[in-house]
């Protein structure tokens, strides 16, 4: 199905023909896969960094009432196929995703994705036997077939608090010998705790008495909750993939709001079965802490991703929401103390509940598609938005270089709920997709940020 989505640029070009290469965009939607027996379809969605070796993309969809795994794909040319993975509820041993959005991640090496949740109605009930979960699936199908299940873990310790950050990572690489020198680990938060899975795609235990290097490491951080994780260097005197975790108030409560660097090492030799404190003024980095400005939720969504001064060197960069208080921060430097506030738009609400980076125009710096599901869209309350920016390394912040949504958008569509930028086909491709209540929303073009990605459909 194709539908109009409004594109405001700056520029204040218009475009005159929805599927009109003369126009400014290109953009395609889709609900869920036949047969799909869900709602809230596009609540979150991830891929993972390998485009499929036929070109176009791939990408998870996870639907969240009537929990439901699917998989929608783009053919080199544009031509939608989706997949569902059947039975979920079965397969999983889970009831729902509950309110909160399971943490989703993708491998940027392959085409395998993550994400986390409550088994049975542990985070909302009373259930003695509740656990979390992680379960992984790859993407790599082509046709009418779903994403193909591979495995799922759970932690030797119950908690009935849902996994808020995981990212694909190499953390354990070096540090414990059992470790693989590839992204073969995941880094998790939890509640209380930080954990890194070494080697999940191998079972746990031994199999024909060979013993598995599957290992899960896990310590408590000391703050009451956690929300995103991600890896970066920003502390000199530590080389390596350092672990930034972001941590805040439960919910309804004060407390901190600040993002802890820490070595990954101060994780790994913590056996997850019997969990203890492992974080020190010594084994944490650095702090950034935004407590006193009375944000409660800094780093709900946390990525790290790089941007260019005037001179052309490349700099890491922090890039942390909190959209309770409708803010998006970008932090550089050592320990992360140059701190850049990105304008928030007019009417944006819940801006950074969804957040990605990548490079759409192929300048070799990465964009950033930030979600805000709240935002009134033509005056339509809760409507939803995604606004993409654009690095200026001469201001030294990001500019609004459009504004995504509906073209007739309805209250509380949540348009921007999710947003992922996905790799199309090869030389560095991305689109845009992102997820409203009961739809996903594929941009194949963004003028003037990018050209349309097709096979043989050059931008005129």
């Amino acid at each position: 199905m194709k539908r109009f989505v409004v594109l405001s640029l700056l520029t204040g070009c218009s475009w005159a023909s929805f599927d009109s290469l003369a126009g400014s965009t290109w953009v395609d939607s889709a609900g869920p896969p036949k047969g799909a027996d869900t709602t809230k379809y596009g609540a979150n969605l991830v891929a993972g960094g390998a485009a499929p070796t036929n070109g176009g993309m791939n990408v998870l969809v996870l639907g969240r009432t009537n929990p439901d795994v699917s998989r929608l794909s783009y053919d080199a040319n544009g031509v939608v196929s989706q997949g569902d993975a059947g039975d979920v509820l079965t397969a999983l041993q889970f009831l729902k995703f509950d309110d909160l959005h399971p943490a989703v991640a993708g491998d940027p090496a392959s085409s395998m994705v993550a994400f986390t949740m409550v088994t049975r109605d542990g985070a909302v009930g009373g259930d003695k036997d509740a656990n979390t979960k992680w379960v992984f699936y790859d993407t790599a199908t082509t046709g009418s077939d779903g994403p193909k299940y591979i495995t799922q873990h759970e932690g030797p310790v119950k908690s009935k608090d849902i996994s808020s950050g995981i990212v694909f990572s190499a953390a354990g690489e070096n540090l414990d010998p059992a470790s693989k020198p590839d992204l073969s680990d995941l880094v998790i938060s939890r509640g209380p705790d930080i954990m890194i899975m070494a080697d999940w795609a191998l079972p746990e235990g031994s199999v024909n008495g060979n013993p598995s290097t599957y290992k899960l490491y896990a310590c408590h951080h000391k703050e009451p909750t956690a929300f995103g994780v991600a890896l970066g260097e920003f502390d000199s005197t530590h080389s390596g993939r350092e672990i930034l975790l972001a941590t805040g108030p439960l919910e309804g409560s004060t407390g901190p709001s600040k993002i802890k660097g820490i070595a990954p090492e101060s994780v790994v030799g913590h056996d997850a079965a019997a969990i203890g404190d492992c974080f020190t003024s010594d084994t944490v980095l650095f702090e950034i802490d935004k407590t006193a400005s009375g944000i409660k939720d800094l780093g709900k969504q946390l990525l790290v991703t790089t941007i260019k001064d005037t001179g052309g060197n490349t700099i890491s960069a922090i890039v942390a929401s909190a959209p309770a208080s409708n803010k998006l921060f970008v932090f550089t430097g050592e320990h992360g103390t140059n701190e850049i506030d990105v304008p928030t738009p007019d009417g944006a609400g819940d801006f950074g509940t969804s957040l990605a980076v990548g490079d759409l125009d192929g300048d070799g710096v990465d964009e950033l598609a930030v979600g805000g599901p709240k935002s009134t869209a033509d005056g339509v309350t809760d409507a939803g938005s995604v606004f993409v920016f654009k690095w200026n390394a001469t201001t030294m912040n990001y500019d609004l270089a459009a504004t995504l949504h509906d073209a007739s958008p309805d209250i509380e569509q949540h348009f921007g709920q999710s947003v992922a930028i996905v790799p199309f086909g090869s030389a560095g491709k991305h689109v845009l997709v992102t997820g409203s209540d009961n739809e996903v929303f594929t941009y194949f073009r963004l003028s003037p940020l990018y050209a349309d990605v097709r096979a043989g459909r050059a931008a005129q």
